[in-house]
């Protein structure tokens, strides 16, 4: 067995998807309650890639045909377990792993990550509603709160407000942080869970593109594909 302080490692799994922009991406983390996670080494997954194969990933990237699409493929690459594309799917799914937990016994948690412009799906919130009905406290949505979806600003696609106060109706418990501060992130996961007998989700305040001046908090930065040139000023923004 592979094993790692829990904070930490969750943290790391949140913020590198935070990164990439995953939606409704599913994560499941086998974790003991002595705060360690174990990962069974038939889980973790070797995959090497030579510069001209994640060259290739790349260049086809959002491409018919490409490997590498906006949003997770199953089978497409190693890891990738579960198609989440249509949005709202991956709750649904990290709900039922939660629930498989309880019901046989085991103490893994499961870890989901969705969009705030996600929420409009009705399927997150026949998610929310069951998990907080099966008392399922082994389940944590992490909610990246930008204000900025495919078409517009959330405030005026759909208004989420109250935020906080709708999920608490729904019968989770909420923490919110601001989430670009690696310290509120880990101390959050160290609290896990926040109320028992209720599913947790923690709503990360952020700014989409932050660090980078021509995407910070710009609408664009939803799709854009950056050149080599924009490339260059952002890698020198973000030292």
């Amino acid at each position: 067995m592979a094993k790692k302080p829990m904070s930490k490692t969750v943290a790391l799994m949140f913020v590198l998807l935070m990164m990439v922009g995953t939606i409704g991406m599913l994560v499941d983390a086998f974790l003991k309650p002595s705060d360690e996670v174990e990962i069974p080494q038939n889980r973790i997954i070797k995959y090497k890639l030579t510069e001209s194969q994640i060259k290739e990933l790349l260049k086809n990237y959002a491409k018919d045909g490409g490997k590498l699409g906006l949003h997770p493929d199953k089978g497409s690459l190693p890891g990738i377990e579960v198609s989440t594309g249509s949005l709202g799917h991956g709750l649904s799914v990290g709900v039922g792993l939660s629930l498989a937990a309880k019901i046989n016994k085991l103490s893994y948690k499961t870890f989901v990550i969705i969009g705030d412009g996600e929420c409009n799906e009705g399927s997150i919130w026949e998610a929310a509603i069951f998990a907080s009905q099966q008392k399922l406290d082994n389940m944590v949505v992490i909610l990246d709160y930008n204000h900025l979806q495919g078409f517009g600003r959330t405030e005026e696609v759909i208004n989420l407000e109250p935020l906080v106060g709708k999920w608490q109706a729904f019968g989770w418990s909420v923490k919110q942080i601001d989430g670009h501060n690696f310290k509120e992130i880990i101390e959050a996961f160290e609290q896990i869970p926040f109320k028992k007998n209720k599913p947790n989700i923690i709503i990360a305040n952020t700014i989409k593109g932050k660090g980078v001046s021509f995407l910070e908090d710009k609408l664009e930065s939803h799709y854009k594909k950056i050149n080599q040139g924009e490339l260059r000023i952002a890698l020198k923004e973000l030292k």
